[in-house]
């Protein structure tokens, strides 16, 4: 879910005008960050030498992605960086692998 933009109200003054101040730079600090901008895709089962194509949702470019769990011990990897790179994230495994991933 994307971090919804920051509405200024107008014609506040003394200490609320400070904490909208204050609210309106820690907002700026989060949309800068990308892991903000990341969706997690739970579920995936990579057979190993099978490159497997993942539809992540991001309408753009992926940053980076990271697996968050995994049901062997295998190593993952992405196979093709420049297939459709914004719309599908393509990997691979060294063994039958179940993952959950965050994609950023």
């Amino acid at each position: 879910m994307a971090i919804m933009n920051f509405k200024t109200i107008n014609g506040i003054n003394g200490d609320l005008a400070q904490i909208q101040d204050n609210v309106r730079d820690i907002h700026q600090v989060l949309i800068q960050n990308p892991l903000m901008d990341g969706i997690m895709i739970k579920d995936q089962t990579i057979t190993s030498g099978t490159p497997l194509q993942i539809k992540h949702r991001l309408d753009r470019k992926i940053i980076g992605w990271v697996v968050t769990e995994k049901n062997a011990d295998a190593r993952v990897w992405r196979t093709n960086p420049t297939v459709l790179a914004d719309q599908i994230l393509e990997l691979n495994s060294s063994a039958n692998v179940t993952i959950n991933l965050f994609v950023f």
